[in-house]
């Protein structure tokens, strides 16, 4: 079953969130599953690369509930949660 929606953290072990957003969006079968990235990583180039690599949204943390719920809101429209 595919998802409706990826939250991705960017700092993961082994492969990192970078190269797994870049394997998903290149796979025809994923690419259309809008993601959105989680990280510590807020500098503008790690932000940049993340959208470049097809992320929907780039959330920094911390961040709260509220403002994840309002991407995903954003992002599935009259199909959220």
């Amino acid at each position: 079953m595919k998802p409706d929606l990826i939250a991705l953290d960017i700092k993961m072990p082994k492969m990192d969130g970078f190269e797994f957003l870049e394997y998903i969006k290149s796979t025809p079968a994923y690419s259309d599953i809008p993601v959105i990235a989680l990280t510590v990583q807020s500098r503008s180039m790690h932000v940049d690369k993340g959208i470049a690599l097809g992320a929907d949204f780039y959330l920094p943390k911390p961040f709260s509930l509220d403002n994840l719920l309002q991407f995903i809101e954003i992002i599935m429209g009259d199909k959220s949660i």
